[in-house]
């Protein structure tokens, strides 16, 4: 019998932003599975700008789970979406490493405390 994920996943297209809001606790196991629902879900809207609000997830895996959460996306993520990651400033300390890993893929990421500022970004040409 398959174990049921701790986390839950909300999302949807707010002013041509997809908003992906993660809850619950995940934990490394489950990581690859959250990851495929989130591209499949952000491909099948169609959408450039994506919103990401991790803020209310229980468990992170610093450096090398950034690194592998950001070459585990669709070949789209690295030539059309411009993504924006929502986070809490506790966590800060991942913030310079993701980005610079993501720009290293080719993506378009920022990672913000203010979801407000976030989403200004992704409105910015």
């Amino acid at each position: 019998m398959a174990k049921k994920a701790g986390y839950k996943i909300s999302s949807s297209v707010n002013e041509g932003i997809f908003e992906f809001i993660l809850t619950g606790k995940i934990v490394e196991n489950e990581i690859d599975m959250m990851l495929k629902e989130f591209n499949d879900r952000v491909l099948a809207s169609g959408v450039d700008y994506v919103l990401m609000d991790v803020r209310a997830i229980k468990g992170r895996y610093g450096y090398t789970g950034a690194y592998k959460r950001v070459r585990s996306h669709s070949q789209e993520f690295y030539s059309r979406i411009k993504t924006a990651i929502v986070d809490l400033a506790e966590n800060s300390v991942y913030r310079n490493y993701h980005e610079t890993t993501a720009r290293n893929a080719g993506m378009n990421l920022k990672w913000f405390t203010d979801i407000d500022e976030a989403i200004s970004w992704l409105k910015s040409e």
